[in-house]
């Protein structure tokens, strides 16, 4: 079991969104700012629709089965990402949530993550 730093003896960070020195952040922000940037996110995620059917994903596996469509690297030869080293792909909005997409079938698409994290909030159509 992990032991609980308490807050007055943790390290102070600098927030780079409201640009204060706190004593935790995360992902380079204070905890306010993290939990009104997660508010922000689930409130785009239910405004779209929620996440991409499992229908759908299987329908993008089965147009794109051996490779990006946008690079065309085959996906044995894409390397494990950290964070989700069993599958080389993103499934990846054409346009993003934050620029008023949704999760409808015609704005997925099947992306290496490489280039899904290149393409960012920008249109990458396939």
């Amino acid at each position: 079991m992990t032991t609980r730093i308490p807050i007055e003896a943790r390290p102070k960070k600098y927030c780079s969104k409201c640009n204060a020195t706190t004593p935790w952040n995360s992902h380079s922000r204070c905890m306010t700012c993290q939990k009104q940037r997660s508010k922000e996110y689930a409130a785009r995620l239910k405004a779209s629709g929620g996440a991409f059917s499992a229908a759908t994903k299987a329908k993008l596996l089965a147009a794109h089965p051996n490779s990006c469509p946008l690079c065309s690297v085959p996906w044995s030869l894409i390397p494990r990402h950290s964070q989700h080293p069993d599958t080389p792909w993103h499934f990846d909005h054409i346009v993003s949530p934050q620029l008023g997409g949704t999760n409808d079938p015609s704005n997925a698409q099947i992306l290496c993550w490489p280039c899904n994290l290149k393409k960012l909030n920008k249109r990458a159509v396939t």
